[in-house]
């Protein structure tokens, strides 16, 4: 193919991109209020994740709105009181269950070995301490 035949043929396709150009252009000026309906819809599912159940739909973008005085949140995350100086995980078990409590346990497990202890005669199998518990 000659150079003036390779120009001639990019000048048609700039003049039919050109062409092409101008109709979208007339197009947008011409659309009416439902097409500019169904842009805000696409633009919205842009903005957002659609959950599983297909009409949830989640913001990718935070609301512009400023959040309520009564919504803001003023404490510090974490422990308090007793558990702010524990240091380690017996003593926050300790915090839940009492030495009381712990007897109570010891003692009902008993209850519950001696019932099952005609079944079993391992040594392992015996009644259980307070400082077994604890440990």
């Amino acid at each position: 193919m000659s150079y003036e035949a390779e120009q001639k043929r990019l000048l048609q396709f700039m003049d039919e991109v050109k062409e092409e150009q101008f109709s979208d252009i007339d197009y947008v000026f011409e659309q009416s209020d439902n097409d500019e309906l169904h842009d805000i819809r696409l633009a919205t599912r842009f903005l957002s994740y659609i959950d599983r159940d297909g009409l949830t739909h989640w913001q990718k973008l935070p609301p512009r709105v400023k959040t309520p005085e009564h919504n803001v949140v003023t404490a510090k995350p974490g422990v308090i009181r007793e558990a702010e100086n524990i240091k380690n995980i017996f003593d926050c078990w300790q915090l839940y269950f009492t030495d009381q409590m712990i007897l109570d346990i010891v003692d009902n497990t008993n209850v519950f070995i001696l019932s099952q202890k005609d079944n079993y005669s391992r040594q392992r199998d015996a009644a259980t301490t307070f400082t077994k518990v604890k440990a």
